[in-house]
């Protein structure tokens, strides 16, 4: 996964770079198919300020905080990246065992409807 990090009117440390790269890291383990990951640390009018834009094929997530310290902002963000990561997955897992239960059903109403036949 691509990682950017940007720090925008703030400096940050690179043990907080090496802490974000190892959280967006983090999210592989929900979704393995995350193309990249950008972030944004920023400060606005003394507000600490934290966007997270996570890529995958055909979807793009954001999330965006403010907190009282930049560390705050930042765990934020990515809890709502995550959340969002996590229902998308729901949703594509679910599509496929939905189908598999609707036919089923289907198949199962299908032999009843035979065997009332067949018995009348």
């Amino acid at each position: 996964m691509r990682t950017h990090i940007t720090a925008r009117h703030t400096d940050i440390s690179q043990g907080f770079r090496s802490s974000i790269t190892n959280d967006l890291e983090g999210l592989t383990r929900i979704f393995s198919r995350i193309n990249a990951a950008d972030v944004i640390i920023a400060v606005d009018a003394g507000t600490p300020i934290a966007e997270i834009t996570v890529r995958l094929n055909h979807h793009v997530f954001f999330a965006k905080s403010e907190g009282a310290s930049l560390t705050q902002a930042f765990a934020v963000a990515l809890e709502k990246a995550e959340r969002q990561i996590r229902k998308y997955k729901g949703k594509l897992v679910g599509r496929r065992t939905v189908e598999h239960k609707v036919i089923d059903e289907v198949e199962e109403e299908e032999a009843i409807m035979e065997e009332a036949e067949s018995v009348a």
